[in-house]
């Protein structure tokens, strides 16, 4: 009788295992770029994150940002959005909502800071079925500009 009962808890367990796997999970996708090195020894990265998945209105969440490690005379992010498909992207940031097939953002920080950031919603139109990130971080540190990139997502 305990065999029995350890085969039913076994295929239990195993049924609810599969069942759990057959559910669709919402992964995000995210990139870091390379570092980029300084003769100081400052360095400089980018990150990009986009929603795996969209809304029910072809909406998802992104976040992008380029750091350094010492202070620059200026940073820079950069994030440059494309769909797969027809019609346009729409993005909207903290100055506003722009559209385009391939609309970029970019906020540059001159203040010592050492990160330059963007977030908001990206929207892809109803004829597109993927939607694109890259981020490129840029800094000026005693006089030498390093650039860096993402892969796109």
């Amino acid at each position: 009788m305990k065999s029995l009962a350890r085969r039913v808890a076994a295929v239990s367990l195993a049924l609810s295992a599969a069942l759990v796997g057959l559910a669709p999970t919402a992964l995000a996708n995210s990139a870091y770029s390379s570092k980029v090195y300084y003769p100081n020894g400052a360095y400089l990265w980018a990150y990009a994150y986009l929603d795996g998945q969209s809304d029910s209105g072809g909406c998802g969440n992104y976040n992008v940002w380029s750091q350094i490690s010492k202070r620059p005379s200026w940073i820079k992010v950069v994030a440059q959005f494309s769909e797969d498909g027809f019609g346009s992207v729409s993005v909207g940031a903290v100055s506003g909502t722009i559209s385009g097939s391939s609309p970029t953002l970019s906020w540059t920080n001159s203040n010592g800071a050492l990160g330059a950031y963007l977030s908001g919603r990206a929207c892809m139109s109803w004829a597109a079925w993927y939607l694109h990130l890259q981020t490129t971080g840029a800094s000026l540190q005693y006089g030498t500009v390093r650039t860096v990139q993402t892969r796109q997502l």
